[in-house]
């Protein structure tokens, strides 16, 4: 293409290149283009400042709860419980899912029984669960406290037979 021609030309050196959003070529290490990245960054701005829940929004941006979720992600090794037992598979968690959403209980926002490391695909996965019924949200939620209550009661365990880990 001209953009890769004129790139070699100049002397870049970008042996890993793929296509933006825009179809503008790019280097493989960035997710888009400056252009389209001004572009997300300015609609989610204007999202934040006129859509979202601002309270919600103002506590996502607090100490308060990166402290809750980094604690959470530590207690769970950084894994997705979700994947971990119900998929059988070993993941790195990416995000905290709060089990009682912040609009139904704001009390519970930083409780570390109601919060479940998920991966993103899986947290869209539970929030689907969540948006089909009363009823099959309610059992969601039963079944992510019973997995950190199994997590949690398999790392007594581990620690009961080999003493608290040295650190």
């Amino acid at each position: 293409s001209q953009t890769l021609q004129w790139k070699v030309r100049e002397g870049i050196e970008m042996a890993l290149l793929k296509m933006c959003r825009c179809g503008k070529i790019i280097p493989q290490a960035l997710e888009m283009c400056p252009e389209c990245a001004q572009h997300a960054a300015d609609r989610h701005k204007e999202y934040n400042a006129t859509r979202r829940n601002k309270r919600a929004y103002a506590f996502y941006t607090s100490a308060e709860w990166r402290k809750a979720r980094a604690l959470r992600l530590q207690h769970a090794g950084g894994l997705d419980l979700y994947a971990l037992y119900v998929d059988g598979v070993i993941q790195y968690a990416e995000m905290v899912h709060h089990i009682v959403p912040l609009s139904e209980d704001w009390s519970k926002r930083c409780e570390q029984r109601n919060l479940f490391p998920l991966t993103n695909a899986n947290h869209n996965k539970i929030e689907a669960l969540y948006d089909s019924s009363i009823a099959e949200k309610k059992q969601t939620q039963q079944l992510l406290r019973r997995l950190l209550e199994r997590f949690e009661a398999e790392q007594r365990g581990v620690r009961g037979k080999f003493g608290a880990p040295r650190g």
